[in-house]
């Protein structure tokens, strides 16, 4: 059983030292050609349209979670990995409890259109409280950034990274296709260690980014993912 309520998991939490930072880069390294290779694997019908108004320009592919097709997949205690996972070795390796970060509840893929935007938001659901939320970037550019309390920073494909989800954040994205491999991390022995070991960055000051991700409009960037999925067509040129 996956999730905080379990009571091995409340007394790491208990006497958990660490504290969620924007941004702490982890020492772990990533075969980034099995990641990409992995990532390129993908059935294009498998990729499905975010649950979320925030996440307007991106879609997903969930690997680990529920399996009620809902945003409730994202924080129910029902976790189970999806079909998909079975397909991406390496991917299951990274994030199995024997892997390099210990317990992953939650996992899965989003990835944004060019010039998409993620709204400022909150990870406010208590399922997103206490793990670690952790990025793996698979696609990137230069001009994509993620900000927390309009601080912003860039992730270079391959680089491992956590954040303080509980502070607004948003994503403004540049001129390609942004894709990140994301997971929940439960407290657990071998993430504390990677968080002693962690580089901190405290990002650059970006005003202008936190403006457009507040007020882009769905017209402007992408609107498909608040009301329908993808169509195939549009998977395709992706």
């Amino acid at each position: 059983s996956h999730g905080a309520s379990d009571p091995s998991t409340r007394t790491i939490v208990a006497a958990w030292p660490q504290v969620k930072r924007s941004f702490l880069k982890l020492p772990v390294s990533v075969n980034v050609p099995a990641l990409l290779d992995e990532y390129r694997s993908v059935p294009s019908d498998a990729w499905s349209s975010t649950h979320w108004g925030a996440h307007f320009s991106s879609n997903m592919l969930l690997l680990r979670g529920g399996k009620k097709g809902t945003a409730e997949d994202f924080t129910t205690q029902q976790v189970s990995d999806h079909a998909v996972l079975s397909q991406l070795p390496y991917i299951r390796s990274l994030i199995s409890p024997d892997g390099p970060f210990g317990e992953v509840t939650y996992a899965f893929i989003f990835r944004m259109r060019p010039l998409g935007v993620a709204r400022p938001h909150t990870d406010d659901d208590p399922a997103w409280q206490v793990p670690f939320r952790v990025h793996i970037p698979i696609t990137t550019n230069d001009g994509a950034k993620l900000l927390s309390d309009k601080k912003a920073i860039h992730f270079n494909v391959g680089e491992v990274w956590t954040f303080d989800n509980q502070t607004p954040h948003a994503v403004v994205n540049g001129d390609e296709v942004r894709t990140h491999l994301i997971f929940d991390v439960q407290p657990n022995p071998r993430l504390a260690v990677l968080l002693d070991k962690a580089e901190y960055s405290p990002g650059v000051e970006n005003e202008e980014a936190w403006r457009r991700a507040s007020l882009d409009t769905p017209s402007r960037s992408f609107s498909f993912a608040h009301s329908e999925p993808l169509s195939l067509a549009e998977k395709k040129q992706m």
